[in-house]
């Protein structure tokens, strides 16, 4: 996704990117990282295709 460690963080905890808790970690499922960049790429289409 090319973003910071923080924004990850701040996308899981407003609901934005779902993610499952593990012990005291995060893990967000991979189908779920295509879904999202999915879902930006269709609300911003002039933007070029997704990275990563």
């Amino acid at each position: 996704m090319q973003v910071s460690k923080m924004t990850v963080y701040r996308l899981v905890h407003s609901g934005e990117l779902p993610a499952i808790r593990v012990g005291r970690s995060f893990r967000v499922p991979e189908q779920a990282v295509y879904d999202y960049m999915r879902e930006l790429h269709d609300h911003h289409p002039g933007q070029g295709a997704p990275r990563g």
